[in-house]
């Protein structure tokens, strides 16, 4: 692959940086496809699947590719770690935007509905820890 190359010409940060770019547009493009159908739940959890997929995906890519040619840099790994966060930064803002933002006036529907989003993006970051 490109990043092995680079990684081959000491350029390990130039490599970490293209991979984590990719992962990032390969999410947002997953979330474009996503159709809002009125089901806030459903929408819910298709972005946390794309979200935490595509972050569990560029984990285990990374560590196949950058520890497989040799230990990984800790400044490396570190900038995993920004880029995650970053992230599901944007998956909060975009849960917050679909989930609290488009109930103003909160009826007891819209509560168990949003509660049902939060217990559902919780579980979507209990799996993710796990990895």
């Amino acid at each position: 692959t490109i990043y092995s190359m680079l990684v081959r010409l000491d350029r390990q940060s130039t490599a970490t940086s293209l991979f984590l770019r990719q992962h990032s547009a390969a999410i947002r493009a997953d979330i474009r496809r996503l159709k809002l159908s009125g089901d806030v739940l459903t929408y819910v959890s298709d972005i946390s699947n794309a979200t935490f997929g595509g972050i569990e995906k560029a984990i285990a890519e990374f560590e196949h590719v950058f520890f497989d040619m040799n230990d990984a840099d800790e400044s490396l790994i570190s900038g995993v770690t920004v880029w995650a966060i970053d992230e599901l930064a944007a998956y909060a803002r975009l849960f917050s935007r679909h989930v609290f933002q488009s109930t103003h006036h909160v009826f007891a529907g819209q509560q168990v509905q949003a509660i049902e989003c939060l217990r559902h993006a919780m579980s979507s970051c209990r799996a993710l820890e796990k990895r």
